[in-house]
């Protein structure tokens, strides 16, 4: 899970650095969640998970901000949930996937000692201060063409007269720097047989997960706000392929290596779907049935994923980044306007969980949330997947208040029972 809110000693500069820590205490890093009886785990992993999300990091200069939650009554259960939890800071989404297989290569290197839990852990010394990756503008050589440099100052000066006419999407209630903050998780949870069904059904398609959780949503939102015509959503892409940095394999290594991509669906795309949706069929008799709209969205999500990719890392927003001199005044600009998107989703892709050949620990299932974004997407979609188990999760995410909870909450039971029936028979319903 990755927290990007800011806190302590990155929120009052706009000049951030690293420290070094000489010592980390790993006892202000670890902490055991037990499971009451009768108490269902899933919903214990939810009230972590949202805690962790909403809670500011402590002493944020001394501390490193990480942690690690354990979840589960270890001589009572087969397996327990661990919560990766760290600052946006220190690395991307898919960083978080790096350290969860680190972890489960040191869990088959090391002996598992018997005996209990000690009461203490160690403190950790590193007296010398450690060669950190290069930055994300140091890594990625972006280049900015002129017209799009100047595309991007003008769009920050013209008056507001001159702005081209922008239909209202719809994100949410505006952005409200007062509100306080409280990030809501929800966790969808797709079986294996029903995620490989899918996974072969995006392939006939000419699309991929991503793509079809951008269309399942869309489609979940038209079904419940039959008012709103325009929808936008946004798709993180990872820089890493384009990244370089002697003496660093930045596949294997925490860093924040990202982009993001935007996708627009226009009030034509919306009736037409809308329409299918009305007319209460799935089937072939339908002509352009609903199951045909979903897929042409899905896969022309994935094209234009894929145009984007072939002209990275060429005139992207990331470039620009470094020329903003004041992020605090830039943010409160932004407050009472719209946030950047309808819904977000993020694909971690795959994780290898191990076998079960007798081996002391594997993963089962593999889960990625992001905190909500105070400007951002109104509904955050992070998907992952476990090999071994074939499962694939979906961690819905929004700030309190700024989404009616009924509405993601209907958002899941979508995803959930529509991921089913065509996992099932190639039909929505």
């Amino acid at each position: 899970m990755v927290r990007p809110e800011e806190h302590s000693g990155l929120s009052h500069t706009n000049d951030p650095a690293f420290t070094h820590l000489p010592t980390i205490d790993l006892g202000n890093h670890f902490e055991w969640q037990p499971v009451s009886p009768g108490e269902p785990e899933e919903a214990v992993l939810v009230k972590v998970v949202e805690a962790k999300h909403s809670t500011p990091w402590p002493d944020i200069v001394n501390r490193s901000p990480w942690s690690i939650t354990i979840i589960g009554n270890p001589e009572a259960a087969p397996h327990v949930d661990v919560v990766f939890a760290y600052h946006h800071a220190i690395g991307d989404g898919l960083s978080g996937k790096i350290i969860q297989n680190a972890l489960l290569s040191a869990l088959l290197k090391t002996p598992i000692p018997s005996g209990d839990i000690p009461d203490a852990l160690p403190t950790l010394r590193y007296p010398e201060p450690p060669s950190l990756p290069p930055s994300q503008e140091d890594a990625v050589n972006i280049t900015l063409s002129w017209r799009y440099i100047l595309k991007a100052i003008w769009s920050e000066i013209r008056p507001s007269f001159l702005a081209p006419a922008v239909p209202k999407y719809w994100s949410g209630a505006p952005i409200d720097l007062a509100r306080p903050y409280k990030t809501r998780a929800r966790i969808v949870t797709i079986d294996g047989e029903t995620a490989s069904n899918l996974v072969a059904l995006c392939r006939t398609h000419g699309t991929t997960l991503t793509g079809l959780a951008h269309a399942l949503m869309f489609t979940s939102f038209i079904r419940q706000l039959p008012d709103e015509k325009v929808y936008l959503s946004q798709t993180p892409m990872t820089l890493r392929p384009y990244a370089s940095a002697p003496g660093w394999d930045l596949n294997k290594t925490m860093s924040v290596l990202v982009t993001s991509f935007t996708h627009s669906f226009t009030p034509e795309e919306v009736a037409a779907l809308r329409s299918r949706l009305s007319e209460g069929t799935s089937g072939d008799d339908a002509g352009s049935s609903l199951e045909d709209k979903i897929w042409e969205v899905a896969g022309r999500v994935k094209r234009e994923l894929n145009k984007r990719a072939e002209t990275l890392p060429a005139d992207d927003i990331v470039g620009l980044l470094r020329w903003v001199s004041d992020w605090h005044e830039r943010a409160k600009k932004l407050d009472g306007k719209a946030r950047s998107s309808s819904w977000e989703v993020s694909n971690v892709g795959v994780i290898s969980g191990g076998d079960d050949s007798g081996v002391a620990a594997r993963i089962s299932r593999h889960v990625f949330t992001q905190s909500a974004v105070v400007t951002g997407a109104g509904v955050g979609a992070s998907v992952a997947g476990c090999k071994e188990s074939g499962t694939v999760t979906i961690g819905l995410t929004w700030q309190d208040g700024v989404i009616d909870d009924a509405l993601v909450e209907g958002v899941a039971s979508d995803l959930e029972k529509w991921s089913v029936s065509l996992g099932a028979s190639g039909k929505l319903r």
